[in-house]
């Protein structure tokens, strides 16, 4: 049995460009990495996009920058979709 770890968040103000699944789990809004397991099978988050060897063994990791290309790609819903979009209410959601 897999176990489930915590979301990680960094220390710092900044994401690595690289994160392990607790920090990928945190990054992408899931509170544990069987969270983000569970969200990877339904296809709402990225696969890994590499491994590295981490304490003696091979472990998954994140790329920001296609953790980022990934949501874009699920929430963008059309030409102008974005906060200055006067279509676009945000209070609905507040």
């Amino acid at each position: 049995m897999e176990r489930s770890l915590p979301a990680r968040y960094p220390s710092g103000e900044t994401w690595p460009a690289e994160m392990r699944a607790d920090m990928a789990a945190a990054y992408l809004d899931h509170a544990t990495t069987g969270k983000l397991l569970a969200a990877i099978d339904r296809g709402e988050a990225p696969l890994p996009t590499a491994t590295r060897s981490f304490n003696a063994r091979r472990v998954p990791v994140w790329l920001r920058s296609e953790c980022d290309a990934f949501l874009r790609r699920r929430h963008y819903s059309g030409p102008a979709a974005n906060d200055n979009d006067p279509a676009f209410d945000a209070s609905e959601f507040l």
